[in-house]
C-alpha cells in the first residue's frame, strides 16, 4: 500500500541529487489559526512565521506539486492538501507541521493521484476534484463519481462548499451541483450555457463571498450567481479592463472588494462592483500570472505567482521567492560548506567556533549586508548589520549575554540585496 508521506520537521533533505528547493511557482496559500501562513510550491511545503521559514517535502524528496491547501475547519488543527500525488491529511500545531495521513488510489477510491482542490461540507465530508472525476469521504466511506446531473465525465477543476452544496468546476463542461445531507445526496444538476450566464463553460476556480454568492473564474471572465434559481441571478464581468480574461483566483477582502488573479496580473473589483484597479509588475508584483489569492485583514493579502510570493499592505507588495528561504533551511544537501564557500561570497573562520567569528569577503562589499544566525529550527538568534567596503569583520558570538549559543550547530545567512549564502557553523 503506498502512501506520501511528508516528511514532518526540519532538514529533510537527503541527496544532493534532489532539485535543492521548492520552485517559485506558488499554487496555494493558507494562513492557519495560529499565525503561520502556508504556501504549496511545485516541490513541497513552506511554512512562515514572522521572519521564521521551515520546508517540507516528501520521504523520497520528490517534486510533489502542492495544488491546494484547505483548512478542515476553521476551530480545528487540520489542514488538507492536494497534490499531484494524491490528498494529505495534515494535522498541525503552532510549530508546524505533526503528523500526516495520506490517500492516492491505491488506498482509496480516488481513482486519480493528481488532486486539483478539496472540500468540505458542513458535515465534514470531503470531496477531491480530480482530472477524472470527484472523490467522495463520508464517515470512513469511499466513493468515487464520474457524472453528476447533466454533467457527463469531465475534469474537475475545482470544489467549493456552501451549506450542504457542492460546487465543482469542470473542464469545458460547466459548474456540477451536488447536495449531500446527513443521510445521502439529495440532489445534483449543472450550470452550464446557454442559459447559466457563464462566459464559459471552462470553469478554473470557484469561490463562495461572504453574503453565500458564488463566484466563478474562467477561461473567459468572471461570473457571479446570486440566485437560488439556477437560471436566474447572473452576473457577468469580461469587461476589457481586467488585465486578463482568463481567471485563476478569486478572494474578498473585509471591505467586500473581490480580489481577481488572472494569468495577466492581479485585479481589486471594488464593493460597488464597478471600480477596477489592476496591478502588474509595473506595480510591483514578482510576476503577472496569479494562481492563488489568501487575505488575512484588509491590509494583509498574500498573492501566489509563477515567480514567488508576494505579500500586499494596502500600499506596496513585498516579494519573496520561496526556493531562496528553503534551499537555505534544507539541510547538508542544500547549505554550502566552508570549503565550498571559499571560492563564492565568504568564507568564515574559526569554524569550530567558541567566541569570536572572524568573516572574510572575497572582495569588499560594494553594498551594506545582513547577516544572521539561525538554529536547526529556522528560529532566528541573532542578527546584525555589515556596512559596505568592508572586506573583513569580526563578531563576538557572546556579546550579548541574553542571547548565548549553545554548542551544536547552526546556520549562518549573510545576504545584500543581490547576493545570498547560508553556511554551516559549529559552536564549542
Amino acid at each position: 500500500m503506498r502512501h506520501l508521506l511528508l516528511v514532518i520537521g526540519l532538514f529533510a533533505v537527503s541527496t544532493a541529487s534532489f532539485a535543492q528547493h521548492p520552485g517559485d511557482t506558488v499554487n496555494a496559500v493558507f494562513a492557519d489559526k495560529y499565525g503561520a501562513v502556508w504556501f504549496g510550491t511545485d516541490y513541497g511545503l513552506l511554512r512562515k512565521t514572522d521572519n521564521t521559514w521551515k520546508a517540507y517535502f516528501t520521504k523520497d524528496n520528490e517534486p510533489v506539486f502542492v495544488n491546494s491547501l484547505t483548512n478542515q475547519h476553521p476551530a480545528d488543527s487540520i489542514l488538507w492538501v492536494g497534490t499531484k500525488k494524491g490528498a494529505v491529511q495534515a494535522n498541525i500545531s503552532s510549530g508546524g507541521l505533526v503528523s500526516t495521513l495520506a490517500y492516492d488510489k491505491n488506498n482509496s477510491a480516488i481513482e486519480s493521484d493528481v488532486i486539483l482542490d478539496i472540500a468540505l461540507n458542513q458535515y465534514l465530508n470531503c470531496f477531491y476534484a480530480t482530472p477524472l472525476g470527484l472523490g467522495i469521504l463520508v464517515d470512513k466511506i469511499w466513493s468515487f463519481i464520474k457524472t453528476i446531473g447533466d454533467v457527463p465525465e469531465a475534469e474537475y477543476t475545482s470544489a467549493k462548499a456552501l451549506g450542504d452544496t457542492i460546487y465543482i468546476g469542470t473542464r469545458g463542461k460547466g459548474v456540477a451541483r451536488l447536495i449531500k445531507t446527513v443521510d445521502g445526496f439529495t440532489g445534483a444538476s449543472a450550470y452550464v450555457q446557454p442559459w447559466a450566464g457563464l462566459p464559459s463553460d471552462d470553469i478554473i476556480c470557484v469561490f463562495i463571498d461572504s453574503k453565500r454568492n458564488q463566484w466563478y473564474g474562467t477561461s473567459s471572465g468572471v461570473a457571479r450567481h446570486t440566485s437560488i434559481k439556477t437560471k436566474q441571478g447572473w452576473d457577468v464581468y469580461i469587461t476589457n479592463e481586467l488585465p486578463d480574461l482568463h481567471v485563476n483566483a478569486i478572494a474578498e477582502d473585509p471591505d467586500g472588494n473581490i480580489w481577481i488573479g488572472t494569468s495577466g496580473g492581479l485585479s481589486k473589483l471594488a464593493s460597488d462592483l464597478v471600480t477596477i484597479t489592476n496591478y502588474k509588475i509595473s506595480e510591483g508584483l514578482p510576476d503577472n500570472h496569479i494562481n492563488t489569492i489568501c487575505v488575512l485583514s484588509k491590509n494583509s493579502i498574500w498573492i501566489g505567482t509563477n515567480k514567488g510570493a508576494s505579500h500586499f499592505d494596502g500600499t506596496k507588495f513585498e516579494n519573496v521567492l520561496t526556493s531562496d528561504f528553503a534551499k537555505n533551511f534544507e539541510g547538508p544537501a542544500g547549505i554550502r560548506d566552508n570549503a565550498a564557500a571559499i571560492s563564492n561570497f565568504y568564507m568564515v573562520y574559526p569554524n569550530p567556533v567558541t567566541s569570536g567569528l572572524n568573516i572574510t569577503f572575497t572582495k569588499a562589499l560594494s553594498q551594506p549586508a545582513v547577516a544572521e544566525i539561525f538554529n536547526l529550527q529556522g528560529s532566528l538568534l541573532k542578527s546584525w548589520t555589515i556596512d559596505k567596503n568592508q572586506s573583513h569583520f569580526y563578531y563576538d558570538l557572546c556579546a550579548d549575554p541574553g542571547k548565548k549559543l549553545f554548542p551544536g550547530t547552526y546556520l549562518l545567512l549573510i545576504q545584500t540585496v543581490t547576493v545570498k549564502q547560508a553556511s554551516k557553523i559549529l559552536v564549542q
